[in-house]
């Protein structure tokens, strides 16, 4: 019985010449599957794929290219990437050895094999894109796919930030851009390289071109890209120290005048500290408690602030993780009872304020090691210098920001940790950080609370580098791992549901608290070592990644159609 009685040759010629036609309509053909391979979509080795030499020449396939597949039976695409490219002589493939080694070029002219993984695929037809599970057919047609193509069956977002280009094959491909949609951000992002990898290049992307940000700046990044890209609507909260305040005032009778310590003292630390030029006051924001200025060409609200400790006492317990469980439960009552007696300002009466707590706490019959915690913080924030800062003029402290009014009306918003870093204990940039995140989520919760969903619908993205500083893995000296996770727990996942989003970076994942990298549903990797990647379970890149040039990242995520993809991200 002939083929011919059983099967319409003509019908199984239309089937071919539609799966052909489909790959001329969305890219250019380059080749077909193999003749005389097996095909089969469960081996790990991959497909062969027959590319004449003509096609080959003109634009040589690479490791890492993308092409696709155009299987005639199942009238699907399928999305496949090159994980090998095999060349051979015509003498290798007559079988005949060689007897001279002098040039050939007639024997070169044999056609290229291309190893390729199955990625995904969908119907000829559109649809949604899908795991790869079709047959495919020899002879099958291959195309170099279309961007719109690429970008659909590796299901890149259409909208949201624009992180950098699709690093196909070695080199950028800039018709292909890569972004972070608000479902991503929604999700969180943690962001791991080493110095000068791109990281803090890509967190200044993401500041720079999201609507609503808060960034957390100890060196100036933030400030100087704000700056450059003349971003408007843009905050500097500078926090004080009571050093920094000596410093600038020695004597009560260099800062007695009110205006002049806000638009002379203050922007010269800016000035100084940030190496600024062309900074010109505009004038005093009596609303917001700042002072407004132009900086080369660019305007922004410096706010400066420091933390008041018969304000904040009482949340100390939740938002700086020095306590243990049983002080927390204490700390509160004692400090309350103290404060109630003669003494009225943490720093001028801390002598009084320690005999008070001691008192209080020995009456209460507290376990030493209770009592030892509680003196041993209070310790601790008199150290930072962040309480109860006075200006030289004025018996009141230096306050806190309207918080509210801020979140509310900026959509760019810096916190300058840089004093903190430099006139404050090791803590005093957690301290400060811990603060503004409780206030940050305490704003999300009263908006959510009462059926405000504008968050949800336009996220605040909080920008946090040096994360393990912060959130760190296991118990500490300083800070109880208990009070580190529910501040996690409430930053993270209650915090998403209100409209939060979390961007993270570190160069040392080994140090960061496991809740944080598991809570970030996308993770990206710059340059760093193999050790680094294992912590996050991108081991596998590490071949890539330890000698990655600036740049050149892999993300990977839950958002795609595929679990990673290589990109390039380029300066700001």
């Amino acid at each position: 019985m002939s083929i011919e009685k059983d099967v319409d040759i003509t019908k199984l010629d239309e089937i071919l010449g539609e799966a052909e036609k489909v790959a001329i309509e969305n890219g250019r053909l380059i080749g077909r599957v193999s003749r005389v391979s097996k095909v089969s979509i469960g081996e790990e080795e991959g497909l062969r794929i027959d590319v004449p030499f003509i096609n080959y020449i003109q634009n040589p396939p690479r490791k890492g290219s993308f092409v696709c597949i155009a299987a005639p039976a199942t009238r699907s695409i399928i999305f496949s990437r090159v994980i090998d490219v095999e060349r051979i002589d015509l003498l290798g493939i007559a079988g005949i050895p060689s007897i001279s080694i002098e040039r050939d070029p007639r024997s070169l002219t044999t056609p290229a094999s291309l190893i390729v993984e199955p990625l995904s695929e969908r119907s000829f037809d559109g649809g949604e894109i899908l795991p790869h599970t079709s047959p495919i057919d020899p002879q099958s047609p291959v195309f170099i796919p279309k961007d719109e193509i690429i970008i659909e069956m590796l299901g890149l977002k259409r909208s949201g930030i624009k992180i950098g280009y699709l690093f196909e094959a070695g080199k950028p491909r800039e018709s292909v851009p890569i972004r972070l949609d608000e479902e991503i951000l929604r999700h969180h992002v943690l962001v791991i390289g080493t110095t000068g990898s791109g990281k803090t290049t890509l967190l200044s992307k993401i500041f720079l071109e999201s609507s609503r940000a808060i960034a957390f700046d100890i060196q100036g990044d933030y400030l100087r890209v704000a700056l450059k890209h003349k971003a408007k609507d843009t905050i500097l909260i500078m926090p004080l120290t009571r050093g920094i305040i000596e410093e600038l005032c020695p004597s009560s009778l260099w800062c007695q005048n009110y205006d002049k310590f806000y638009t002379e003292k203050i922007p010269q630390i800016l000035a100084v500290r940030r190496n600024l030029k062309d900074l010109h006051v505009i004038g005093l924001d009596k609303n917001l408690g700042g002072i407004k200025m132009e900086i080369m060409g660019s305007e922004l609200t410096l706010i400066p602030m420091a933390l008041e400790f018969s304000r904040i006492y009482g949340e100390i317990p939740k938002i700086i993780p020095l306590l243990s469980i049983q002080a927390s439960l204490f700390f509160p009552r004692i400090i309350s009872e103290c404060l109630s007696s003669e003494i009225k300002s943490f720093s001028e009466d801390f002598q009084k304020l320690l005999k008070c707590a001691q008192d209080k706490s020995n009456n209460m019959r507290l376990h030493k090691g209770t009592v030892d915690n509680i003196m041993r913080v209070l310790r601790i924030l008199y150290d930072t210098g962040l309480l109860d800062v006075k200006k030289p003029f004025l018996n009141n402290p230096i306050p806190e920001p309207d918080y509210e009014t801020i979140f509310s009306n900026t959509s760019k918003i810096i916190i300058d940790l840089g004093i903190v870093q430099d006139y404050s204990s090791r803590l005093g940039p957690a301290i400060i950080t811990y603060r503004i995140l409780s206030k940050i989520f305490e704003y999300s919760d009263k908006l959510y609370k009462r059926g405000d969903h504008s968050l949800q619908n336009n996220p605040i993205i909080l920008i946090l580098d040096e994360a393990h500083e912060f959130f760190p893995r296991g118990s500490r000296e300083d800070f109880e791992k208990e009070i580190i996770e529910e501040m996690i727990n409430r930053i993270m996942r209650l915090g998403r549901v209100r409209g939060l989003s979390c961007v993270m970076a570190t160069h040392r994942p080994q140090d960061l608290n496991d809740l944080v990298i598991e809570l970030a549903n996308t993770k990206i990797a710059f340059r760093s070592d193999r050790e680094t990647l294992k912590r996050i379970d991108m081991e596998e890149y590490s071949e890539m990644l330890e000698s990655a040039p600036p740049g050149l990242g892999v993300i990977k995520t839950f958002a795609y159609k595929v679990l990673d993809l290589e990109f390039r991200t380029e300066p700001v």
